[in-house]
């Protein structure tokens, strides 16, 4: 079993909470999943969002929408949500 990470994935989007997140699991020698919720970026710089994994996502936290939805948002080895990397960083305490 191992962790999954949804988040930006850092080609697409810089987002410093989700590369964080994947450093604390390598450092902790923690088995994990990336998974992008981008697919690119608009020309404006904004990513375009992967609606299926958006949709696995809150279908995952039983949300209706994304609006206000945070990243990376972490699933712990038997599939609980986590939360953000602070949840993470006292989760691995």
């Amino acid at each position: 079993m191992t962790f999954k990470v949804f988040g930006y994935d850092s080609k697409h989007f810089k987002c410093v909470p989700c590369i964080n997140s994947k450093r604390l699991l390598d450092a902790k020698r923690k088995d994990y999943e990336f998974i992008s919720v981008t697919s690119g970026n608009n020309e404006d710089g904004t990513p375009i969002f992967n609606e299926e994994v958006i949709s696995e996502l809150l279908t995952r936290l039983n949300r209706p929408s994304r609006v206000g939805l945070t990243m990376p948002q972490i699933f712990d080895e038997k599939g609980s949500p986590i939360g953000g990397f602070t949840e993470l960083k006292e989760y691995l305490k």
